[in-house]
């Protein structure tokens, strides 16, 4: 006996980014086992890919109680629907993942920025940051990612450009948002980055319609503190601009570390081409689940997450 048709199950999951093999294996295994189907469990289930924290292990757990429960089509026929209108009604979590850019090319000939007087702001990734943002890509591939919003730096576009080539959804857009690059006070005046036009040749997948935060940035105070208000509007308004899907937003320590002073009360820097991940309760709260991964990397040394000391608040 079927408990449902096989494509609303994908229609129910594939959007929660859950893979096909996976949910075929699930449905199988559902409609094989016929007294396998306690409703506590499958909503444990349900509930572990919406944490992303779903296993092999986990599957097989849940399977295996599966099997010993009982459950009528009635009672799977009610938890799907209300999952479903669960999901349409979007009480429930998405993720917005951050990533700090790979090496850049400054950080290993000391000499570039004398050399680049005219744009020693923007130095671009070396051959090993071009490995770690693919590397980073390699982590996203099969996930549903709706879009990466990007710094305009050179470093930064690289980054997302080579996450958005690994990724098997080519209808992922990147966005280039000035709300999230550099402290001012590190930068040129005005900061040098890359045209639209320079930016659109690292990739195809550049969104030109996006309408960032900031077309242009506020004055702000020296230091890495100064950037904190600028960075906090611009991540919660991207947060609304993107209501729904999981994002990837590519930055830079500094504002990254500003992002963990408004979710965790302090300043934290991250290494480069890290991963952080919070969890987002469609604007009801942020949680942060990890901060400055390196598991995906092949080198995880000399990432420069001591680049920067935790500043000092200012003299009241």
């Amino acid at each position: 006996m079927k408990i449902v048709d096989c494509n609303l199950f994908y229609g129910f999951l594939i959007p929660l980014n859950c893979g096909r093999v996976r949910v075929r294996k699930f449905y199988c295994t559902t409609n094989n086992n016929r007294d396998a189907k306690n409703p506590d469990i499958l909503n444990i289930w349900f509930n572990s890919y919406l944490l992303e924290d779903f296993s092999v292990d986990s599957f097989d757990l849940i399977m295996e109680l599966l099997w010993k429960k009982n459950m009528q089509l009635s009672q799977f026929c009610e938890l799907y629907l209300a999952s479903r209108f669960f999901c349409e009604t979007k009480q429930m979590s998405r993720t917005i993942w951050l990533v700090r850019h790979g090496q850049r090319v400054d950080n290993v000939d000391k000499k570039w920025k004398d050399n680049n007087p005219t744009k020693w702001d923007d130095p671009e990734l070396t051959i090993r940051g071009k490995q770690q943002a693919h590397e980073v890509g390699k982590h996203f591939a099969n996930m549903n990612i709706e879009a990466i919003i990007t710094s305009p730096f050179t470093r930064c576009i690289e980054t997302s450009a080579q996450i958005a080539a690994m990724m098997e959804n080519k209808a992922t857009k990147i966005c280039v948002e000035p709300g999230f690059q550099e402290p001012l006070y590190m930068c040129m005046t005005p900061p040098g980055v890359p045209s639209m036009e320079k930016i659109k040749e690292y990739s195809t997948q550049i969104d030109e319609s996006y309408k960032p935060v900031f077309e242009k940035l506020p004055e702000e105070a020296k230091g890495d503190l100064g950037c904190a208000d600028r960075v906090v509007k611009t991540f919660q308004e991207v947060a609304k601009k993107f209501p729904s899907g999981n994002i990837i937003i590519v930055s830079h320590g500094t504002p990254i570390a500003n992002i963990h002073a408004f979710l965790k009360g302090h300043w934290k820097y991250v290494g480069q081409c890290t991963i952080c991940k919070v969890t987002d309760m469609y604007g009801q709260s942020f949680r942060l689940d990890y901060w400055s991964d390196k598991k995906h990397l092949s080198q995880t040394h000399d990432l420069r997450e001591d680049e920067r000391n935790v500043p000092k608040l200012p003299s009241p």
